[in-house]
């Protein structure tokens, strides 16, 4: 079974968000280890005196609850608390079970290779172009019939 840690802290924050949504957080206006911190109602005993943080080392999100006789949760991972305490859309998406049905965006202009020309390849190649132009220009020359030049013929002026 997935563990949070295959998933960074970026795509956890939304799982974050959906489960402070839905156990009635509210924002406490101080940050826990450099995060923002929530207030939030205890999935297990229904009391709101638990709290919704980043842990330490920013690897994943905590939940606390802080109930005096100790409703039993204790501290949890974002993904103990999904497992445990989630709807079964969230689960799905957290296990990703959803996986299979998401198709993404794919680039539809084939990226240029980065490898660079040196300057004396690139004279190589100006050199090998330019010589070719020159064999086409004599090539058509040669294929066409020579036409002297004339001029159209002048009106006199007689009068």
């Amino acid at each position: 079974m997935p563990d949070y840690s295959d998933r960074n802290i970026y795509e956890q924050r939304s799982f974050f968000e959906e489960m402070v949504c839905n156990l009635h957080g509210v924002d406490r206006r101080r940050k826990v280890n450099g995060g923002r911190s929530y207030k939030c109602q205890c999935p297990n005993c229904g009391k709101s005196e638990s709290v919704f943080f980043a842990s330490k080392n920013g690897d994943t999100f905590l939940f606390k609850c802080f109930r005096e006789n100790n409703c039993g949760i204790g501290c949890i991972t974002l993904h103990q608390l999904i497992i445990r305490y989630g709807s079964d859309s969230i689960k799905n998406r957290w296990l990703r079970k959803d996986d299979e049905k998401w198709l993404p965006i794919k680039n539809r202009i084939p990226r240029k290779s980065s490898t660079k020309m040196t300057f004396r390849e690139s004279m190589q190649l100006k050199s090998t172009l330019s010589f070719i132009m020159a064999i086409r220009e004599m090539d058509i020359q040669k294929h066409q019939p020579h036409t002297p030049l004339t001029h159209p013929p002048t009106q006199s002026h007689e009068g």
